[in-house]
C-alpha cells in the first residue's frame, strides 16, 4: 500500500517475479487502513459502525422469536457481542476526529434506546446512564490511557521500545501516536490533560485515568443540568446519589428499575427519567405551545402547568391522590426507618430515594404507570390562542 494518493501509471513491481499491486486500502493484523483519505482509519471505522448495527439488529432480532430480552441479558450480549466492534483499534485509532466517530456512537446510542423502548428523540445520555454503559468516547479514551499504562509496566519488549520511541518524538515535539492522545483527551467535553513531555511514569497515567473519571462525571452531571428534558434525572436522579463521592461506578451502573419483571413498568420508568412523557409539558413541547399553555388536563386551572412536578406531587386528581398515598403508605412498610427522613426530605429526593432503591423502586413504577394511565385516559388539554385561556379562566371563576 502506498501512502498517499496513487500515481496515474502505477509502476510494475514485482518480489521473487511475483506482481506487486499498489492498493489504497488495505488490512493489516483486522485494521483497515486507508492512504488516500485525512484519517487512515476511516473506512475501518465505518466498517465496524456497519458491522456493531448488523450485529444489533441480529441480537434484538431475538425478541420476535422469544419475546421482550431483559436488558441485564440485552447489556451482557452488547457488551459481547457490539461493544468489540465499537472499540476494535481504539488503542491505535485515537479519537483526533470526533466527526468519525458519530457513526460508532449512533449505533451505540440506538442500541440502548431500543433495549429501554425510547424514542430517537430522548436524551442522548439516559439510555447510556440507565444500562450502565459508559459514552464512546469516554470508553474508548479508558481503553487506550488502559493500553498505555500496560505498554510502560509490561513485560512485552518490542511494543515497550515502540512506545519509548513514541516517548522520544512527541518529546521532540514530533507528532506521534503518544500526541494523538493527548489531542483525544483534551477534545473531550471536559479536558484531560496528559504531558507528554514530562517523564511518563505509572503514577502519571493513574492521574489521568483519575481526571478521565472526574471528566465523564462533570459531563454527565452538566448534560443532565442543563437539559430542559431530564427533570427528574436533575432533581431526583442525582439527589438520590453521595455527591461527595460520586464516581462512573455510581453513575454508570444498570438501575434497579431494569429489574422490573414487568416489562410496561420498565418502560414507564424509563420514559420518566428519560423525560420522553405523555404529561403536557413535554408533548405539546414538539408543537411550539408555549409553556403557560400546557395546562393540566385534570385539574382544567390556568396558570397549573402538567409537567412533572405537579403530576407526581401535587395533582388533586382523587386517582393521582390515591395512588400518591399508597405509594407513601406501601414505602413505610417495607422501610419504615425512611419515616424520619422523609421528614427532612423534600418531595424530590424522597421520590429519588424510592426510585434508586431495589426495594422499592417496584412501587414508585406502579405509581408512574398509574400517571400514564390517566394521561391516556383524559385528553391533552389543546389551548390555541389567549382568548381561549380567558376563557378557560372565565369557566373556572364561575364554578
Amino acid at each position: 500500500m502506498a501512502f498517499g494518493p496513487l500515481p496515474s501509471v502505477h509502476p510494475r513491481l514485482s518480489l521473487r517475479h511475483t506482481p506487486l499491486q499498489l492498493v489504497d486500502s488495505t488490512t493489516y493484523v483486522g485494521v483497515t487502513l486507508t492512504s488516500t483519505t485525512r484519517n487512515i482509519f476511516s473506512a475501518h471505522r465505518k466498517n465496524q459502525a456497519m458491522k456493531a448495527r448488523r450485529v444489533a439488529n441480529a441480537t434484538l432480532g431475538l425478541e420476535s422469536y422469544v419475546g421482550r430480552i431483559p436488558p441485564e441479558v440485552a447489556r451482557a450480549l452488547y457488551m459481547a457481542r457490539v461493544d468489540p466492534h465499537l472499540v476494535s483499534a481504539c488503542t491505535v485509532d485515537l479519537d483526533v476526529d470526533a466527526a468519525s466517530l458519530q457513526p460508532l456512537e449512533q449505533a451505540q446510542l440506538t442500541f440502548a434506546r431500543r433495549i429501554l423502548q425510547l424514542p430517537s428523540r430522548s436524551s442522548i445520555l439516559t439510555p447510556l446512564l440507565d444500562l450502565g454503559l459508559w459514552p464512546l468516547r469516554y470508553r474508548r479514551c479508558h481503553l487506550a490511557l488502559k493500553f498505555l499504562r500496560y505498554l510502560l509496566t509490561g513485560p512485552a519488549l518490542v511494543p515497550r521500545a515502540a512506545l519509548l520511541a513514541s516517548i522520544a518524538m512527541a518529546q521532540a515535539g514530533t507528532p506521534t501516536w503518544l500526541t494523538d492522545l493527548k489531542h483525544a483527551l483534551r477534545a473531550l467535553p471536559h479536558a484531560v490533560t496528559l504531558d507528554v513531555t514530562a517523564p511518563l511514569t505509572t503514577n502519571a497515567l493513574d492521574t489521568a485515568l483519575s481526571a478521565l473519571a472526574g471528566s465523564l462525571c462533570q459531563y454527565t452531571v452538566d448534560h443532565v443540568r442543563t437539559s430542559r428534558t431530564l427533570c427528574v434525572w436533575r432533581f431526583a436522579g442525582l439527589a438520590a446519589l453521595p455527591r461527595a463521592a460520586l464516581t462512573p461506578k455510581l453513575l454508570y451502573s444498570l438501575k434497579p428499575y431494569l429489574h422490573l419483571l414487568h416489562a410496561d413498568r420498565r418502560r414507564a420508568v424509563a420514559r420518566l427519567l428519560a423525560g420522553t412523557l405523555p404529561y403536557a409539558i413535554d408533548s405539546l413541547r414538539r408543537h411550539d405551545v408555549p409553556r403557560e399553555w400546557r395546562l393540566c388536563r385534570l385539574c382544567r386551572h390556568v396558570g397549573i402547568v402538567e409537567d412533572e412536578e405537579h403530576m407526581l406531587f401535587c395533582c388533586p386528581d382523587p386517582v393521582l391522590e390515591t395512588a400518591r398515598t399508597a405509594l407513601h403508605n406501601d414505602i413505610l412498610v417495607l422501610k419504615p426507618d425512611w419515616i424520619h427522613a422523609r421528614r427532612r426530605m423534600g418531595n424530590w429526593e424522597y421520590f429519588g430515594r424510592a426510585l434508586m432503591d431495589k426495594a422499592t423502586v417496584h412501587l414508585v413504577a406502579d405509581f408512574v404507570s398509574v400517571s400514564f394511565q390517566r394521561c391516556a385516559d383524559v385528553p391533552v388539554l389543546h389551548i390555541t390562542s389567549e382568548e381561549q385561556l380567558q376563557a378557560l379562566a372565565g369557566q373556572v371563576l364561575s364554578l
